[in-house]
């Protein structure tokens, strides 16, 4: 059954490995894809995180410059709204500068707009944490976003401010910029990766409850697989990440190797399964041609080719001619139907005793040849075939006991040809017709 389905099992197989193989290569490509599509954007969001950075930096050296003022007189806080004022210059990322002595702020340029930043940020639950990391450990913070205490968004740069007196530092306050969201980013240009085709976040982990805060962010949510870009700002980092609005890969970018896949998984199998068909047909074709049409032994055709292999491989066999003894007479009593059972049922006789390596042919009318390998016990082999073959057989209603004689040679003990083992068999077959005068 199974040798039957061969080409339909073979096609089968080689499409699941075609649709497993044509599986990888695309995962390949696609991953090639992503791969091209995120170093592409990974240079242009690096180039947004340095340019995030210049503007950061430039607005936190304004806390630097009031620290510095601070320093030098001293702690005293000489003529704030006219330093203010020029470090100000109308910039309207700017929401206000403050002075806050002891985290007290007491001084807040411009004052409109901001009067409700005044108070102690130690007090404040928001801003508490942040600006005691500051305090505690001298560092610059880059705090928020904030809910301003007016109104709308804003980032905190903190400067604490320490003054040396008899070989200490002691803690005098801090310089506070207050920087405006959005606007703050507005010269960096991050709506560059909409125009892209890219969505965008840049967020922080808040330090008062170790979630994550996000800062500036596009329109649409974030893919599950995106860029991040992590860069450090003062006591604390900041992480720019971006996905396509899309996805990475485009789906009209795989139709060429999808479909190319799905030719490939059909028409290699389709090739196999006609070029199995085609060649088990021609053996089909070799194999009819080779055999008897009414017994469906082998042929003498057969037997040639059989015959001159065995000897070229030097390959020792028993050689049986077999003769159906007085056939004439039965096709004469009981008609050529019946003489055609007979010989079908002799050819069925002789193949239930052969094994799979031995070979069976019917060469003439009634004759017949067996092709024996392996036997060691030539006369015990012949006269179990014979005596299978003589039992009772029914041919058209009547009883008959078929009669039949054999020669036999051995390759290569009573012969070293063809000519030599077929004129060995031939002959002690004959001799056996004559004493039985036939």
């Amino acid at each position: 059954m199974i040798k039957k389905h061969k080409p339909f099992i073979a096609a089968i197989l080689i499409f699941m490995i075609m649709s497993i193989l044509s599986f990888f290569i695309l995962y390949g490509v696609i991953n090639d894809k992503v791969a091209a599509a995120k170093e592409k954007i990974h240079y242009f969001t690096e180039a947004q995180v340095s340019q995030l950075d210049r503007v950061l930096s430039s607005y936190i050296q304004t806390a630097e410059t009031l620290k510095l003022l601070i320093v030098d007189s001293n702690g005293n806080i000489n003529d704030f709204d006219r330093v203010a004022h020029q470090l100000y210059n109308d910039d309207n990322t700017f929401r206000s500068i403050q002075l806050a002595p002891q985290g007290d702020v007491q001084y807040v340029y411009p004052l409109e707009g901001n009067e409700g930043a005044f108070g102690n940020i130690f007090e404040d639950p928001e801003r508490a944490t942040e600006a005691k990391k500051a305090r505690d450990t001298g560092e610059t913070t880059l705090a928020g976003p904030f809910e301003l205490y007016q109104s709308g968004k804003g980032i905190v740069v903190r400067q604490p401010i320490y003054l040396e007196e008899n070989g200490e530092n002691n803690f005098w306050g801090f310089a506070i910029v207050v920087l405006n969201v959005p606007e703050i980013f507005d010269s960096v240009h991050l709506d560059s990766f909409e125009n892209m085709g890219y969505e965008y976040q840049l967020w922080r982990i808040d330090p008062d409850n170790n979630k994550k805060q996000i800062i500036l962010k596009s329109d649409h949510e974030l893919l599950d697989d995106t860029i991040n870009l992590s860069f450090e700002v003062p006591g604390n980092t900041w992480t720019l990440s971006v996905s396509p609005i899309n996805g990475w890969v485009r789906s009209s970018d795989l139709m060429p190797v999808i479909i190319l896949a799905i030719c490939l998984s059909l028409l290699i199998p389709l090739l196999v399964y006609t070029l199995l068909k085609i060649n088990e047909q021609r053996r089909r074709m070799i194999d009819i041609s080779n055999r008897d049409y009414l017994t469906t032994l082998y042929n003498g055709r057969k037997m040639n080719f059989v015959l001159n292999d065995l000897i070229a491989r030097q390959t020792s066999f028993i050689f049986v001619y077999l003769d159906v003894d007085k056939f004439k007479v039965v096709n004469d009593t009981y008609g050529h139907l019946a003489g055609d059972v007979l010989l079908k049922e002799i050819a069925l006789r002789i193949m239930r005793y052969l094994s799979r390596e031995d070979y069976a042919f019917r060469v003439g009318g009634d004759e017949f040849v067996i092709i024996i390998k392996n036997n060691s016990s030539t006369k015990k082999t012949l006269q179990i075939i014979a005596e299978q073959i003589t039992e009772k057989i029914n041919l058209d209603g009547f009883e008959y006991y078929p009669e039949v004689s054999m020669g036999y040679a051995v390759y290569p003990n009573d012969g070293k040809s063809l000519e030599e083992v077929i004129k060995c068999a031939d002959s002690r077959m004959y001799e056996i017709k004559k004493h039985k005068n036939i």
